[in-house]
């Protein structure tokens, strides 16, 4: 999401044996492993990847190519018989809605997304307790976050010999507040980390999807009522009719695999194992033209397009 988060940098040169090189090695260690407890574990099946901008831009690419296409299969569609284009209508919003209720299975989960991430460390050394002695300890500390477009979901502090003098906002509320100070002649940290569940990162959106799905179900419907009553009407010579099956079962998979092909350049994220499997094949290491050839041969086997 762009967001700074906390990092600490460490000279790994294991031939270094001085004794103050292996003290701050040891001690940079110390503070990265602190720093990686208040973190919450990743599930990688669950982890999602933003898209950047030179991702989108490929995507986009590919998207109005098979948005193209599509158009083209639907016209195709026109050719034939009013039963197998209510069929071909029945199987697409079947297909729709598969990929619509797994975007809501995706988006609609308690798994955190993280809005804000802050720590604030101070030293007491030698000079540091001479320092403390001047008042250094009484000087407050604040950390802030606003943003009227999420709620945050949860508050997580890490905090070792801090005293914390006025908070507010927080857990269910858009902005959050904090005001501090380090115990004197202490060493101390606070670590703060605010985060949204995607659920609420997504609540917009899952509003949509939960209105376009019930539309897509109200369209199965009429359309399944429709076919029901043309194919009991209708009579066909099944025998004799092989290159016209063969033809519509054609263009239903083209219309199945041809949305998935948009629905997935549609996305502004990916999951972990999706970016792994993208990264192996090569695709969005070059500009943005070959990036797009890459990713659309990617999607062509992923999803078994060269078959049809």
């Amino acid at each position: 999401m762009g967001r700074p988060v906390p990092t600490k940098r460490i000279d790994c040169d294991i031939d270094e044996t001085g004794p103050a090189h292996l003290c701050l090695m040891r001690k940079t260690i110390r503070e990265i492993l602190k720093i990686a407890t208040i973190k919450t574990p990743v599930v990688r099946r669950r982890a999602h990847i933003q898209k950047t901008l030179a991702m989108k831009s490929a995507d986009k690419i590919v998207e109005g190519k098979y948005k193209a296409m599509l158009k083209s299969v639907r016209t195709s569609c026109d050719a034939l018989s009013q039963v197998d284009q209510v069929e071909i209508k029945v199987q697409t919003s079947k297909d729709e809605i598969k990929i619509v209720e797994e975007n809501i299975r995706d988006k609609d989960t308690d798994d955190l997304v993280a809005l804000f991430e802050k720590r604030f460390d101070e030293e007491v050394g030698f000079i540091g307790w001479i320092q403390d002695l001047f008042g250094r300890a009484n000087e407050a500390h604040t950390m802030e976050y606003s943003n009227e477009d999420h709620t945050i979901d949860k508050v997580r502090v890490d905090q070792d010999a801090i005293e914390t003098l006025n908070e507010s906002g927080g857990e269910g509320h858009k902005n959050w507040y904090v005001e501090f100070k380090r115990n004197a002649f202490q060493t101390g940290y606070y670590h703060a980390i605010l985060s949204m569940t995607r659920r609420t990162k997504y609540q917009r959106d899952l509003q949509s999807l939960r209105q376009k799905l019930d539309e897509l179900n109200k369209t199965l419907d009429e359309d399944t009522r429709k076919y029901i009553s043309l194919s009991g009407v209708v009579q066909r010579n099944t025998d004799g009719d092989t290159s016209s099956n063969e033809k519509k079962q054609r263009l239903m998979d083209k219309l199945a695999k041809y949305g998935m092909v948009v629905a997935h350049t549609e996305e502004d994220e990916l999951t972990l194992d999706v970016f792994l499997e993208l990264a192996n094949a090569g695709v969005y290491q070059g500009d943005t033209g070959s990036n797009a050839d890459a990713l659309e041969g990617f999607l062509a086997k992923k999803f078994g397009i060269d078959s049809i």
